[in-house]
């Protein structure tokens, strides 16, 4: 939002230098990630599964310029994510494609299966403790509103400085 206003600001002195007309569209962006306090189930099925893989972790201090709708549900409830091996490529491009279909497909569905295993056993005694010790930033109704406060177009018009050179 900070950096939003910013660029706005700039935009609206650009156009009052030159005496143009500018119009901004906002649009909602994505959140920023939050992640939940103890995402030790995660480490503990990635082992079983992953066996002598490096894994790497980021946890609550690790911060990224990263977001995506994951951050904007991990603002209103509590949610783990991983990302698993076997493609190669860059994300969301369209030289991704698959090099190693076990590791994409059979190891990602183990991980989802013992997470929710995990997660649900004992009458969801770990689902719930994450649940109880997560403090959401938003309630589902403030992120709506958040989102749609940022749904915007403004425009403004500045006439040109008309220099009289002959005086």
């Amino acid at each position: 939002m900070d950096a939003a206003k910013k660029v706005d600001r700039s935009l609206k002195a650009g156009a009052m230098a030159t005496g143009c007309t500018v119009t901004i569209d906002t649009l909602p962006g994505n959140l920023p990630i939050v992640p939940i306090k103890d995402a030790g189930v995660m480490r503990e099925v990635l082992s079983l599964v992953c066996n002598d893989t490096p894994v790497t972790e980021t946890g609550p201090d690790f911060h990224s310029t990263s977001s995506g709708d994951y951050g904007d549900i991990s603002c209103i409830m509590p949610l783990l994510q991983f990302n698993s091996g076997g493609f190669s490529g860059e994300l969301h491009c369209d030289n991704v494609k698959v090099e190693d279909p076990y590791d994409a497909y059979v190891n990602t569905a183990k991980i989802f299966a013992l997470s929710a295993y995990r997660l649900l056993k004992n009458n969801a005694e770990r689902a719930k403790k994450i649940i109880a010790e997560f403090e959401p930033l938003l309630t589902k109704e403030q992120y709506i509103d958040l989102m749609e406060s940022m749904l915007t177009t403004e425009t403004y018009s500045y006439e040109p400085i008309v220099y009289n050179f002959e005086k």
